[in-house]
């Protein structure tokens, strides 16, 4: 990031995934070894890439710091990852799109990424990361943010395999899916 290194960076793996498989049309597959994040694989999946991320699964924690910095009375859960993941669900899709962060305020925290999400309107899931201590208020499309949100997610729905939106300014939208 911008202002510090971080455990994971979704995106960067899938350019980093991009070059190498661009260069090598006869390459299927790259796998990336990490300090902290394990190996990281990125694969041709038809005209696009699937990117392979551990199964990072939070645990309840009360974060009412973090619950104050994105601006909101409460939520249905907390959670929290000790790599400093914190997955705040809330009710609706439009509470996720409703939220003005004091990004000050989630700066002082430090080095960690929230995620809010909820059930979506017209994908599964929706969410939103913001990363102010990393220097990135709020990131477009974060895959590290997945490996936190797909296992949860996949408990609570029932199934390994859903659809995501990430509702930042650019948003985006993944394919999710639970694999081990």
């Amino acid at each position: 990031t911008p202002a510090v290194e971080v455990v994971m960076c979704g995106h960067a793996t899938l350019a980093s995934g991009h070059f190498v498989l661009s260069s090598d049309p006869d390459r299927e597959r790259v796998r990336f070894r990490t300090r902290k994040a394990g190996t990281l694989e990125v694969a041709r999946a038809g005209g696009s890439y699937e990117l392979a991320l551990p199964a990072w699964v939070p645990s309840p924690k009360p974060l009412p710091d973090i619950i104050a910095g994105l601006g909101i009375n409460s939520a249905v859960e907390t959670l929290w990852h000790e790599h400093r993941y914190a997955l705040i669900v809330l009710e609706t899709a439009d509470q996720v799109r409703a939220l003005t962060p004091d990004f000050r305020a989630l700066a002082a925290g430090g080095d960690l990424l929230t995620i809010a999400t909820a059930p979506g309107d017209d994908t599964d899931i929706i969410s939103r990361a913001f990363a102010p201590g990393g220097g990135i208020d709020e990131d477009p499309v974060t895959g590290s943010a997945h490996a936190v949100a797909v296992p949860y997610w996949a408990k609570r729905l029932g199934r390994d395999q859903f659809t995501a939106y990430q509702a930042s300014a650019r948003g985006g939208y993944l394919d999710c899916r639970l694999d081990g």
